[in-house]
């Protein structure tokens, strides 16, 4: 047998053995690819399929609230993420007839925090001259809406708004 002849022989084993491996690999690269992809994929389409929770915080006792409207600081715990944040807040309750009014005491122009004048009936936003009536609407002045309204329920006595 010649040299030639030899190597003629083992050349189709070489190609195979060649091609195996460069399918191997290529497989190989693939499923690391996969298990490379997969959480990230998860990581940043996961929220979007999450349902996220109903937070109720209380604000306090059912019967504190009176038609005069009454300034109720509540916190809760906000998470994004990983990361959270205990989140302040103060809201305006009174009763309007048979139903409670939870309005937010932010100005809807600038976001400067309102305040209730008993004397002249109105809550004032100290910051642009913007009044608003007892029950939130647009008295005068520069805020082109009414104040937030806030979902509650009452629950064993105390009241809870809907917040997030």
């Amino acid at each position: 047998m010649s040299v030639h002849e030899s190597r003629a022989s083992q050349a189709p084993t070489d190609l195979e053995r060649r091609r195996f491996l460069s399918w191997l690999t290529g497989v190989i690269s693939g499923v690391i690819g996969v298990l490379l992809v997969v959480p990230l994929v998860g990581s940043f389409l996961g929220p979007a399929f999450t349902r996220k929770e109903e937070l109720w915080p209380a604000i306090g006792p059912e019967d504190e609230i009176t038609p005069t409207p009454k300034a109720f600081k509540f916190r809760y715990r906000e998470t994004d993420g990983w990361r959270q944040t205990v989140v302040r807040r103060t809201v305006y309750a009174l009763r309007d007839g048979p139903k409670i009014l939870v309005l937010s005491n932010i100005c809807t122009h600038l976001g400067c925090g309102v305040r209730w004048e008993p004397g002249k009936e109105l809550y004032v936003c100290p910051c642009h001259n913007g009044f608003f009536s007892r029950t939130g609407e647009v008295a005068s002045g520069p805020p082109p809406a009414p104040l937030e309204r806030y979902r509650y329920r009452i629950r064993n006595g105390i009241v809870q708004v809907l917040v997030g």
